[in-house]
């Protein structure tokens, strides 16, 4: 923008006259982007630090003064106040100044670029880990490694067609609990999975890593830990001992990736109290159990991830409060008496299975939030 002569400014009470300035704002954005997966992950990490670019000169009688006197003001140490038309007055720091001065006898000026930063509140903020998207990030990582281990250690390329049947069933088994799903990309990729080859390790595992990295339906896809079962099997053979070898691995790799999901689908919650949040991940936890994470690396990160982003959102939560409303009363009054809003009767009602929203309270104690 172009500025008169005629407009000064100052910084630190030091006039100087603008010819031009520019100005930066923004948000800092961090984009994360995971293999196979076509749309990123970007983290808000808050408001950009506001920028002042100004093209300034001074002029006439005093000008080396005035130019000195501004390269002193930029290399002390304080904020100062900068005074302009542009930006009114604003706390900020002399990030940097370049100075080009005119040799020509007569000119008797000095001109500048100045590159000013907002001072800020000079209170370094508290430490705060985003739980979340370190979680969502050991959940991608988790899945990328099981995956790996997956099409290392399962087999049956070297084997009679004969194996090819108990792989097959025990695919469709997990396939027939996803097949409600709502998502339309998950039935396409659960159809694909059913035309892979099983014989084919490689293809079998991205398969599965394309259908359980979807997170467009997590609660379905994290039912089929629950779904997918060893089928008993002859191992009297050595191809018989393969194909339960096979199977076996087949089934904890399912049940692992499902896991994962049921972890992402946690994580995306919002919890409404702090006993919700403990209820949800103490499920997620004894599945953990069940699956001896222990033992596998590609669950034991992202366990202890999981619990670290429950231990730092829950404590803020509201609570669960027991409150006995001795004369029945519509949840609008009961509301307004508990938290001085009747926008909340919806809550109240839907918390505690009320049937008839005029009649709260009597014989029973209402749960409610602390807040």
């Amino acid at each position: 923008m172009q500025i008169g002569w005629h407009m000064p400014s100052k910084f630190k009470n030091i006039a100087f006259h603008t010819k031009e300035t520019s100005s930066e704002f923004g948000r800092r954005i961090i984009r994360h982007e995971f293999p196979f997966q076509d749309q990123p992950f970007n983290e808000d990490l808050g408001r950009k630090t506001r920028v002042y670019n100004v093209s300034a000169y001074v002029i006439g009688r005093n000008w080396e003064e005035d130019r000195d006197s501004l390269i002193r003001a930029c290399e002390d140490s304080k904020a100062g106040t900068l005074e302009h038309p542009d930006f009114g007055a604003v706390k900020v720091y002399c990030e940097a100044i370049s100075v080009t001065e005119s040799k020509v006898a007569s000119a008797r000026r000095a001109d500048f670029e100045f590159t000013f930063v907002e001072a800020g509140a000079g209170i370094a903020p508290a430490i705060k880990i985003n739980t979340i998207a370190s979680l969502f990030s050991k959940i991608e990582r988790g899945m990328i490694e099981a995956t790996s281990v997956f099409k290392k250690v399962y087999n049956i390329a070297q084997h009679p067609e004969f194996l090819i049947p108990s792989m097959v069933t025990t695919i469709m088994n997990s396939i027939d609990t996803i097949k409600v799903t709502v998502s339309p990309s998950i039935r396409k990729k659960s159809d694909d999975l059913m035309k892979v080859d099983v014989r084919d390790t490689d293809a079998l595992g991205t398969a599965l890593y394309e259908l359980f990295t979807d997170d467009t339906d997590d609660l379905t896809l994290a039912k089929i830990f629950y779904a997918v079962e060893l089928m008993p099997l002859d191992t009297t053979t050595p191809d018989r001992l393969a194909e339960s070898t096979n199977q076996n691995i087949l089934v904890e790799h399912l049940k692992n990736m499902s896991l994962l999901c049921a972890v992402r689908q946690t994580a995306a919650t919002e919890f409404d109290s702090y006993e919700q949040a403990i209820k949800g991940s103490d499920k997620i936890l004894i599945l953990f159990e069940e699956q001896n994470y222990e033992d596998k690396a590609e669950l034991t990160d992202v366990r202890t991830a999981f619990i670290q982003d429950i231990n730092a959102r829950a404590p803020d939560l509201s609570r669960l409060v027991k409150k006995k409303i001795s004369i029945p009363r519509p949840a609008l009054v009961v509301a307004y008496d508990v938290y001085e809003d009747a926008n909340r009767a919806d809550e109240i009602v839907k918390r505690n299975h009320i049937a008839n929203p005029v009649y709260v309270g009597g014989s029973i104690d209402l749960e409610l939030l602390s807040d």
